[in-house]
């Protein structure tokens, strides 16, 4: 899933949950130390060679050495994943690329036996709080910020590595931000200023946003233009809007299968007949469906796809999303 552009842009120029309320770092003594450090691991692996470029641009060599850490690493095929390639690192700027890898690292040896099933447990890192998630689909499975662990609990000398199917980047700014910083969210910030939400997205939440581009405001409603946007009533844009926003921080992993519920988990099933259920601000809920795809009241069989999911902000998360949701009557 690539990269949203406000995302990117923040690392290029200066880089539901709620879960517990006390934030801290939890682990246990280490695990069986492997042979090699966390950066030895990293620099000896062809796997890892945009996560070892990153690391020296950033000159993270020394900090990674210290004892006692856990590093969230994203292989190359993460680092695709978030649009960023080669090049891209060394036109990063080190300060912000740091800012950003020390995001992926906590202060204390972590395994994955030790993180406790549940949603949303605000953990510490070496640089801002992230939201870790461990679900038990028959087999214990973790997430961080809705990002995958694809091979847990590598032993290193100085801590342990777990690999991630995706970068994680720290919260830069509000829901609000998100909106401002991405240009295909002009139709969408036209509506939230008209129907005067800047502020409640802004608050402190926490909120989930499921948010439409402009091709999804052009064919899914009938404000076609920014005119249309302006030109309509702040009740009726309003009503629309907060059928896109759901209470506390709900990543596209605390979305879970009938068969493995979790407390504070939103409940999928496979059956297109027992759609799971967001509740939203608006009042009325959305279906949601196994494959994640969501379904207003108001939108008959014309399902949203979520195409870019998991974008963190101070007060919440951002989930694109390809059609307007739309209440009903």
């Amino acid at each position: 899933m690539k990269i949203n552009a406000l995302i990117y842009s923040s690392l290029l120029v200066g880089l539901v949950l709620a879960g517990c309320n006390k934030q801290e770092p939890f682990g246990s003594p280490s695990p069986t130390p492997g042979t090699k450090s966390l950066v030895e691991i990293v620099t000896s692996d062809k796997n890892f060679s945009r996560l070892a470029q990153a690391v020296t641009r950033a000159n993270l060599t020394q900090a990674l050495s210290g004892a006692n850490l856990t590093l969230f690493a994203p292989n190359n095929a993460a680092f695709a994943a978030a649009g960023i390639d080669s090049a891209a690192i060394a036109k990063m700027d080190p300060a912000v690329l740091g800012g950003v890898l020390r995001y992926h690292v906590l202060s204390t040896v972590v395994r994955s036996a030790d993180v406790p099933v549940g949603i949303n447990r605000e953990t510490a890192t070496l640089n801002g709080t992230a939201y870790v998630s461990k679900f038990d689909f028959g087999q214990p499975a973790v997430a961080v910020n809705g990002v995958r662990v694809t091979l847990p609990d590598i032993g290193a000398t100085n801590g342990v590595m777990h690999i991630i199917d995706n970068v994680l980047v720290p919260a830069t700014g509000t829901i609000v931000d998100a909106v401002k910083g991405n240009p295909n969210f002009t139709f969408l910030l036209a509506a939230v200023t008209r129907a005067n939400l800047a502020g409640a997205l802004s608050g402190a939440g926490p909120l989930t946003v499921f948010a439409p581009t402009d091709d999804a405001f052009k064919t899914t409603t009938p404000y076609k233009t920014l005119a249309d946007i302006n030109a309509a009533t702040p009740a009726a844009l309003a009503a629309i809007l907060q059928y896109h926003v759901t209470q506390g921080r709900v990543f596209s992993t605390n979305f879970v299968p009938e068969a493995y519920p979790v407390s504070g988990g939103i409940v999928v099933s496979s059956d297109a007949k027992k759609p799971g259920k967001i509740p939203t601000l608006g009042g009325k809920a959305i279906d949601v469906s196994g494959d994640l795809r969501l379904t207003g009241l108001g939108n008959g069989t014309d399902a949203a796809t979520i195409t870019r999911a998991n974008i963190l902000t101070t007060n919440g998360v951002v989930h694109v999303i390809d059609r307007v949701l739309l209440p009903g009557s």
